[in-house]
Protein backbone atom coordinates (compact mmCIF):
# COMPACT_ATOMS: atom_id res chain seq x y z
CA UNK A 1 0.00 0.00 0.00
CA UNK A 2 1.53 3.64 -0.69
CA UNK A 3 0.28 6.71 0.03
CA UNK A 4 1.20 9.56 -2.37
CA UNK A 5 0.86 13.05 -0.75
CA UNK A 6 0.83 16.31 -3.14
CA UNK A 7 1.28 19.92 -1.13
CA UNK A 8 0.05 23.05 -3.11
CA UNK A 9 -0.03 25.92 -1.47
CA UNK A 10 -1.90 29.48 -2.02
CA UNK A 11 0.38 32.33 -0.85
CA UNK A 12 -1.29 36.05 -1.02
CA UNK A 13 1.39 38.69 -2.03
CA UNK A 14 -0.35 42.11 -1.64
CA UNK A 15 0.71 45.11 -3.60
CA UNK A 16 -1.12 48.51 -3.21
CA UNK A 17 -0.37 51.67 -4.55
CA UNK A 18 -2.18 54.98 -4.33
CA UNK A 19 -1.78 58.43 -6.30
CA UNK A 20 -2.35 61.44 -4.21
CA UNK A 21 -2.77 65.08 -6.50
CA UNK A 22 -1.19 68.01 -4.67
CA UNK A 23 -3.55 70.66 -6.03
CA UNK A 24 -1.30 73.60 -4.66
CA UNK A 25 1.65 72.52 -6.85
CA UNK A 26 -0.12 70.38 -9.37
CA UNK A 27 2.49 67.92 -8.73
CA UNK A 28 1.47 64.11 -9.27
CA UNK A 29 2.67 61.86 -6.33
CA UNK A 30 2.95 58.13 -6.29
CA UNK A 31 3.18 56.05 -3.25
CA UNK A 32 3.50 52.46 -3.61
CA UNK A 33 3.44 50.22 -0.54
CA UNK A 34 5.26 46.72 -0.84
CA UNK A 35 4.07 44.29 1.81
CA UNK A 36 6.67 41.50 2.74
CA UNK A 37 4.04 39.55 4.59
CA UNK A 38 5.31 35.91 5.10
CA UNK A 39 2.70 33.03 5.00
CA UNK A 40 2.96 30.19 8.36
CA UNK A 41 4.55 27.01 7.16
CA UNK A 42 4.92 23.77 8.61
CA UNK A 43 8.00 23.52 10.35
CA UNK A 44 10.75 21.99 8.61
CA UNK A 45 8.99 22.76 5.44
CA UNK A 46 7.45 20.51 2.50
CA UNK A 47 10.03 17.53 3.05
CA UNK A 48 8.71 17.62 6.95
CA UNK A 49 5.27 17.88 5.95
CA UNK A 50 5.10 14.89 3.78
CA UNK A 51 7.26 12.66 6.32
CA UNK A 52 4.97 13.42 9.14
CA UNK A 53 1.89 13.24 6.96
CA UNK A 54 3.44 9.21 6.16
CA UNK A 55 3.86 8.80 9.42
CA UNK A 56 0.19 9.74 10.68
CA UNK A 57 -2.15 8.47 7.90
CA UNK A 58 -3.86 5.35 8.18
CA UNK A 59 -4.90 3.35 5.63
CA UNK A 60 -8.10 2.69 5.70
CA UNK A 61 -9.20 -1.62 6.07
CA UNK A 62 -11.78 -1.49 3.52
CA UNK A 63 -9.52 -0.62 0.17
CA UNK A 64 -6.44 -2.99 1.66
CA UNK A 65 -6.20 -4.67 -2.02
CA UNK A 66 -8.08 -2.52 -3.73
CA UNK A 67 -5.89 -1.06 -6.88
CA UNK A 68 -8.30 1.91 -7.52
CA UNK A 69 -6.59 5.33 -6.93
CA UNK A 70 -8.65 7.72 -4.60
CA UNK A 71 -7.92 11.35 -4.01
CA UNK A 72 -9.12 13.33 -1.39
CA UNK A 73 -8.74 17.60 -1.18
CA UNK A 74 -8.46 19.30 1.81
CA UNK A 75 -8.97 22.77 2.06
CA UNK A 76 -7.48 24.38 5.61
CA UNK A 77 -6.63 27.74 7.09
CA UNK A 78 -3.65 27.88 8.56
CA UNK A 79 -4.14 31.33 10.82
CA UNK A 80 -1.04 33.77 11.47
CA UNK A 81 -0.46 32.17 14.49
CA UNK A 82 -0.07 28.76 13.04
CA UNK A 83 -3.30 26.53 14.39
CA UNK A 84 -5.22 24.75 11.48
CA UNK A 85 -9.11 25.71 11.31
CA UNK A 86 -11.72 25.34 8.79
CA UNK A 87 -10.36 22.11 7.60
CA UNK A 88 -12.90 20.70 5.16
CA UNK A 89 -13.19 18.06 2.07
CA UNK A 90 -12.97 20.38 -1.40
CA UNK A 91 -13.24 17.27 -3.24
CA UNK A 92 -14.40 13.72 -2.30
CA UNK A 93 -12.49 10.51 -3.05
CA UNK A 94 -16.20 9.06 -3.24
CA UNK A 95 -15.25 7.10 -0.21
CA UNK A 96 -16.33 7.87 3.28
CA UNK A 97 -13.41 6.17 5.04
CA UNK A 98 -10.29 8.22 3.00
CA UNK A 99 -12.12 11.43 3.47
CA UNK A 100 -12.82 11.22 7.14
CA UNK A 101 -8.96 9.81 7.31
CA UNK A 102 -7.52 12.60 5.12
CA UNK A 103 -9.59 15.54 7.41
CA UNK A 104 -8.79 13.67 10.66
CA UNK A 105 -5.00 13.43 9.80
CA UNK A 106 -5.41 17.36 8.73
CA UNK A 107 -6.91 18.47 11.31
CA UNK A 108 -4.40 16.70 14.13
CA UNK A 109 -1.26 18.52 12.35
CA UNK A 110 1.02 19.94 14.85
CA UNK A 111 1.27 23.69 15.30
CA UNK A 112 2.90 25.51 12.04
CA UNK A 113 5.16 28.48 11.93
CA UNK A 114 3.81 31.68 12.64
CA UNK A 115 3.09 34.01 9.63
CA UNK A 116 2.62 37.68 9.37
CA UNK A 117 -1.24 36.69 7.71
CA UNK A 118 -2.78 33.23 7.42
CA UNK A 119 -3.25 31.60 4.29
CA UNK A 120 -5.42 28.85 2.92
CA UNK A 121 -3.98 25.34 1.53
CA UNK A 122 -5.14 23.04 -0.43
CA UNK A 123 -3.67 19.51 0.22
CA UNK A 124 -4.65 16.34 -2.58
CA UNK A 125 -3.92 13.02 -0.28
CA UNK A 126 -3.70 10.30 -2.92
CA UNK A 127 -4.50 6.41 -1.30
CA UNK A 128 -3.46 4.08 -3.92
CA UNK A 129 -2.75 0.30 -3.45
CA UNK A 130 0.35 -1.65 -4.69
Amino acid sequence: MKVLILVSCFHLFLLSSCQTNNSVNDVEEEIVFHHNEKTPKFKGGLDSLNSWLKRELVYPNSIVGDTNKREVLVRFFVDSTGRITDAFIEKSSDNRECDNEALRTVKSMPKWEEGTLGSYFNLPIIFQGN
